[in-house]
């Protein structure tokens, strides 16, 4: 055998120890950031249970604070605020951002009542006679969107 060879077989030989090393080094490579990806859908999973929580709270917060409405003799303010905690709700519902069923369970009856109270009613607000703002027109669509989901027990995502 002469140099010539020697030196080609040893380099042959080793351009397959390069290439296995590289082998696994890309296998090394990949395993890794397979386990990164799972880690960091496994952290999305926890914050989106965190945020879930997070606006839990704060529905049970607004329902804490929701004032009943008296409509025989309505105070401007309380009705803004349940206007206001209404689109809370809304919002809550229609972003799935807290768990339907949860919201059936514990904001449905004031916010079927409150709707009831203002839908359709086209007095002005006490307080509010500048603007002109009646209980009907507190009824945003997304109230009223999230009023016909909740109303059929819409719990599906």
């Amino acid at each position: 055998m002469s140099s010539y060879e020697i030196v080609s077989t040893l380099l042959a030989i080793l351009a397959i120890i390069v290439s296995l090393f590289a082998l696994y080094a890309a296998k090394k490579a990949n395993q890794l950031a397979k386990e990164a990806n799972d880690l960091t859908e496994k952290n999305a999973l926890d914050e989106k249970e965190q945020f879930k929580k997070a606006n839990t709270f704060s529905m049970y917060a607004a329902v804490g604070a929701w004032p009943g409405i008296n409509m025989s003799s309505p105070v401007g303010p309380d009705v803004t605020k349940v206007a206001n905690l209404m689109d809370h709700v809304a919002t809550i519902w229609m972003e799935n951002s807290v768990d339907k069923k949860t919201i059936l369970e514990s904001v449905w009856l004031q916010y079927k009542t409150a709707y009831e109270q203002f839908n359709g009613v086209s007095a002005v607000i006490p307080g509010y006679q500048q603007s002109g703002r009646t209980f009907d027109s507190l009824l945003s669509p997304k109230i009223r969107e999230a009023y016909e989901q909740m109303k059929q027990g819409n719990v599906h995502v």
